[in-house]
């Protein structure tokens, strides 16, 4: 027996060792790289045919190894079952797929039946989908949280799909399939949605059990779910639970919480989360200010809502054009429509541009207050600067002409209106031929009939009566003639 002790091994050895290990490594390393070049080969081969007949995938990957003297790899048969699915050749698909499970040996990679279920699920085949994933063992491959995942993800897009999720998730169970945080996810997500917030906080109580910690993504995802399907005393409770375990919410969730809060009408409960959100370093952004402010200015709070306005400028925010836009209709809720024209003047000083919202407020008001034409100014104005009017600008401005008497100005802005592809609202016609039939202003409103019919704007059987009847009291004109004068 030889003992080799530290340094014995001579010059001699050492070299026919070095050589033996070298030879070994190059022989190892040649081969991986013809196997790679044949690869590369065969699917440059597959790809250039596919492009001419995609449909003979199947037969192109047996072929283009072959010739080469080898057999289709994982990522060759990947390459054509994904191609094959996406186009939907999905007869051709299910005779690759026999032959990956009957004629080769090597262990299926998950990642193409995580394609498979995905391209399914996208083409609505939910229990093709199902099928894939259930028969994964058969092709020498263990499924994981990733083809489940991606099964769920397919099951939970629709109400049908999800009556399906308990059945899968007892039979990942039997596979051995280990739920991870993103199967969590999926499933909160979709009892969420559904409205089965109770369910969903269940689960999420689940996820430590599974190794799963849940983090502030995960809450967040429940507190939405709370602040869209439950009431103010479920998502604050959640939420105050949620951080005493440590936890904190970002802008986005509490900007959730103020505007459910806000749809209930708790503008106060609104602004004492706000001022939690800057105790806790949580900066609120224009937005979530705005949403406050109008909630207020709903409610008739016109003095709370000004000096939100103010916390705005104070913070150093800066208004957009919808913060000025709820500060304005504010302002003319309370009748202050000179100092909303100040306002509207001042934002554009500052750089920030009305739109028409913003110009349809102040008009509606000036209508409100009898000052039309001033109305129609402002109108002017708003057409000067580039911006388009739109049917609640006209019908304002046509009724509140209608209640002076301004017949004439109703008229020219109803058909001004006709003229910019606007269809009038049926009261607004209606109003407005009978002022001009009360007044016997017959041709007039045959004038306006005839626009109409120009514009293809059938008028209703109470125009058509008035009309008759006006001319048959006026006798303005022969009631036999009136159709020919309009197509005229």
């Amino acid at each position: 027996m030889v003992v080799f002790q530290r340094g014995a091994i001579s010059a001699f050895g050492s070299r026919r060792f070095s050589r033996y290990f070298c030879a070994r490594n190059s022989h190892s390393h040649k081969g991986k790289w013809r196997k790679g070049l044949i690869e590369r080969q065969a699917m440059e081969v597959i790809k250039r045919k596919a492009a001419e007949d995609p449909k003979k995938l199947p037969s192109f990957l047996c072929e283009s190894f072959h010739d080469l003297g080898s057999r289709p790899t994982p990522s060759a048969y990947r390459y054509v079952v994904k191609n094959l699915a996406r186009k939907g050749y999905f007869s051709e698909l299910h005779s690759v797929l026999h032959q990956l499970e009957e004629n080769e040996t090597f262990n299926v990679p998950e990642g193409i039946f995580v394609d498979l279920i995905r391209i399914y699920g996208g083409a609505n085949m939910v229990q093709e989908a199902l099928g894939v994933f259930l028969g994964i063992p058969c092709f020498r491959c263990k499924p994981s949280a990733s083809s489940l995942n991606a099964l769920l993800e397919v099951l939970c897009r629709k109400k049908g799909g999800v009556l399906l999720v308990q059945d899968v998730l007892l039979k990942s169970g039997e596979l051995g399939i280990r739920l991870d945080y993103s199967s969590f996810g999926i499933l909160l997500r979709a009892l969420c949605k559904l409205g089965k917030v109770e369910h969903a906080i269940e689960l999420l109580h689940m996820m430590p059990e599974h190794g799963c910690v849940p983090d502030s993504s995960i809450y967040s995802l429940v507190l939405h779910g709370l602040c869209k399907h439950r009431g103010s005393e479920e998502f604050m409770g959640f939420s105050d639970e949620v951080q005493k375990l440590g936890f904190s919410f970002d802008m986005m969730a509490y900007r959730e919480m103020i505007a459910a809060l806000l749809r209930e009408g708790e503008a106060e409960s609104a602004l004492c989360l706000l001022n939690k959100m800057k105790v806790e370093g949580v900066k609120p952004d224009i937005v979530t200010y705005s949403s406050i402010m109008n909630g207020f200015f709903q409610l008739g709070n016109f003095h709370q809502g000004v000096q939100v306005f103010d916390e705005i400028l104070i913070m150093g925010l800066v208004p957009d054009v919808f913060t000025y836009s709820i500060y304005i209709n504010g302002l003319c809720k309370e009748g202050r429509v000179t100092e909303a024209l100040e306002i509207l003047h001042t934002m554009e000083e500052s750089g920030c541009h009305p739109n028409v919202v913003t110009y349809n407020t102040i008009i509606v008001a000036l209508c409100k207050e009898g000052k039309a034409e001033n109305a129609t100014a402002l109108l002017k104005e708003m057409l000067e600067k580039g911006l388009r009017s739109n049917m609640i600008t006209y019908r304002v401005l046509i009724d509140a002409f209608i209640r002076i008497e301004e017949l004439e100005e109703a008229c020219n802005i109803l058909s001004e209106m006709i003229d910019r592809g606007f269809l009038p609202h049926p009261q607004s016609f209606d109003a407005l031929f009978a002022k001009l039939f009360d007044r016997i202003l017959v041709r007039e409103a045959l004038q306006l009939l005839a626009l109409m019919f120009r514009r293809s704007i059938p008028p209703g059987a109470r125009i058509w009566e008035r009309l008759l009847t006006s001319l048959w009291r006026s006798n303005c004109l022969k009631p036999t003639t009136i159709f020919d004068d309009l197509i005229r």
